[in-house]
Order: structure tokens, then C-alpha cells, then sequence
């Protein structure tokens, strides 16, 4: 079984809904914390902070029309998703 079987009604899916609704529309940023303290503070608080041009490039994504903008949150010593 693949992937395709699973979101288009194969034996194991049952035809659920792909993540990615349109993934030539979707945006994908990763965010990348420095420690994994500052990571919990920032779910906690539910703020991040990332640099301006970064802050800019993610609301262009949010604001202009785009169907799924998919951000991934990782600590820099970690090297996991």
C-alpha cells in the first residue's frame, strides 16, 4: 500500500482527506528554535519570534491567497521535525 492508496480509498484508508489540500498552492516554512527551552516558552506564550524578513515572507504566505501554509517547529540541536 501507498500513500496514494491510503488517501484515494485503498484497502487501508478509506478515502480520508490528503494533509496537503493543494500542495502546488501550499507554502512550507520550518522555524527553527535554538534551544528546546525556548521552544516550550514560545508554545506556552504562543508567540514566535523570527526575524523580520522571515516575519514578512510568512505573512505574505498567510495574507496572499495561499490555500495551506504549513510551518514545522524544530530545535537547532535536536535535527528532528
Amino acid at each position: 500500500n501507498t500513500n496514494f492508496d491510503y488517501f484515494h480509498g485503498g484497502a487501508s484508508g478509506g478515502g480520508k482527506p490528503p494533509p496537503i489540500l493543494e500542495p502546488e498552492l501550499a507554502k512550507f516554512f520550518i522555524v527553527l528554535a535554538a534551544t528546546q527551552t525556548e521552544l516550550a516558552i514560545s508554545t506556552v506564550h504562543e508567540e514566535w519570534y523570527v526575524q523580520a524578513k522571515h516575519a514578512k515572507m510568512l505573512n505574505d504566505a498567510y495574507n496572499g491567497g495561499t490555500t495551506q501554509v504549513m510551518i514545522f517547529f524544530t530545535v537547532s540541536d535536536s535535527r528532528h521535525i
